[in-house]
């Protein structure tokens, strides 16, 4: 996806992706009872929206802001904690009144009539070709520069781990909820809750990355899931387990922020999207990684401590390799001929 998006640009290959991406929700609808055909919808669905998620928008971000650019990417990227806080609400509706198969549908609708022309109407990169149209200036390292450096294996590690964390709580926040004493309900409204610390945690990132080195900024954001953690593993039920949650979603909702801005002052953005997508792997490695350790976790000891260990030792140490990335390079201006 990376790979597409630095060689045709983000409108060529966001608005099918988009449009395929809600027919494969839509998809969902018609799903039998085969274990097959579930993982077999899922893989399409997944294939289908690879092009959807933050690097697309963010390298249109990172391409029209320099000075601002913290902010601009902030604001951006808040809209993933407002679908976090709207669209569960918007599901469990769909799904009391008119069945599972419905909800999928309402999703599918959202994506191919909501995102779909808003994208086609106003997502456009700046145009930086030189007269002629045969060339293109680019500022920034080469992908094989970018991934031989030491700052891209920090970024990379760093954010495995932050994957873990993140994918672990997120996947079981209510189970651990309601296992502290909290009532289901309050506990399945915490998600929506999560979705407007979300919102906050990015809008304050983008604010203070324009303004302050980024890796300290990130170390102290990130020191909320690691406090958030913590109180979970004292045993805190209630309104502590709650703020815990809220402390752990002050570094899930800046992740991408860190992300998509480390990647653009480090390397720049000449292989922007394809850097982006290695890194977004990383991240979704540990995503994937994190509610298998939670579940195992509640699983085989009937409570969710050992994996709490976990994603402690994993939010405390992803910390360390981003406090060792150094000032921010001089960015190489080339000019690239057009195949």
């Amino acid at each position: 996806a990376g790979t597409l998006l630095d060689r045709y640009g983000v409108r060529r290959v966001l608005i099918p992706s988009i449009l395929f991406f809600g027919i494969a929700i839509a998809g969902l609808s018609l799903m039998t009872g085969s274990l097959v055909h579930y993982y077999a919808m899922y893989l399409l669905m997944a294939l289908a929206g690879v092009c959807t998620t933050p690097a697309s928008y963010s390298r249109v971000v990172v391409a029209w802001f320099d000075a601002h650019r913290g902010l601009a990417l902030g604001m951006a990227l808040a809209g993933i904690g407002v679908g976090t806080a709207v669209i569960p609400p918007f599901v469990q509706l769909l799904t009391a009144n008119l069945g599972w198969r419905f909800a999928f549908l309402g999703i599918a609708a959202l994506v191919i009539l909501v995102s779909l022309p808003a994208v086609a109407a106003w997502i456009s990169e700046p145009a930086k070709l030189l007269p002629g149209g045969a060339v293109r200036e680019e500022e920034g390292f080469s992908f094989r520069e970018s991934i031989a450096s030491r700052q891209f294996l920090f970024i990379a590690i760093s954010f495995l781990l932050l994957g873990i964390m993140s994918g672990g709580i997120l996947a079981h926040l209510v189970p651990l909820l309601t296992e502290r004493g909290v009532e289901p309900a309050v506990a399945a409204s915490v998600a929506s809750l999560l979705g407007v610390t979300l919102i906050g945690a990015r809008l304050l990132t983008g604010y203070l990355l324009d303004r302050y080195y980024a890796p300290v900024v990130v170390a102290i954001f990130l020191s909320g899931p690691v406090i958030g953690v913590l109180i979970l593993m004292s045993g805190a039920a209630g309104v502590p387990a709650i703020l815990a949650v809220v402390l752990v979603g002050l570094g899930i909702g800046a992740e991408m922020d860190f992300m998509s801005y480390l990647i653009s002052r480090y390397f720049g953005l000449r292989a922007f999207s394809r850097l982006y997508g290695l890194i977004y792997s990383s991240i979704t490695v540990g995503i994937a990684i994190g509610p298998l350790v939670m579940g195992y976790s509640q699983q085989l000891s009937g409570d969710y401590d050992f994996g709490l260990k976990v994603l402690l030792v994993a939010s405390a140490v992803a910390i360390m390799p981003l406090l060792l990335l150094g000032s921010y390079p001089p960015l190489p201006r080339v000019t690239v001929v057009q195949e």
